[in-house]
């Protein structure tokens, strides 16, 4: 099921998938979507920490795919030009990566 957030009205959305993004300690829950103005992270609502994490693609400067607990291929950092890391599990963290690093080359 895709989100029905209409943040995204006017935005092409590329990819959108349910993810993880950790925030403080706390693995929160709920969906992933690139735009091509934007990499965005909705929490599903049952979370202690539920607000969003945006990113402008002009923001990021790459995307690499990364294992979690340094064993599991499923995860997915995202690394700014102000130095920042976000970290999020998703499922096919190669695609992921490839789609955003995509969208960083062409802004």
């Amino acid at each position: 099921m895709m989100s029905t957030d209409n943040t995204f009205e006017g935005e092409e959305v590329i990819h959108q998938d349910a993810a993880n993004h950790f925030l403080n300690g706390e693995g929160r829950g709920g969906w992933l979507t690139l735009t091509s103005m934007r990499l965005a992270f909705r929490s599903h609502g049952n979370n202690i920490q539920n607000e969003s994490c945006d990113i402008n693609v002009n923001e990021m400067v790459e995307a690499i795919p990364v294992y979690t607990a340094r064993v599991i291929p499923n995860g997915l950092r995202v690394e700014t030009k102000e130095g920042d890391r976000q970290s999020f599990v998703v499922s096919n963290r190669k695609q992921w990566a490839t789609l955003i690093n995509e969208q960083i080359n062409t802004n």
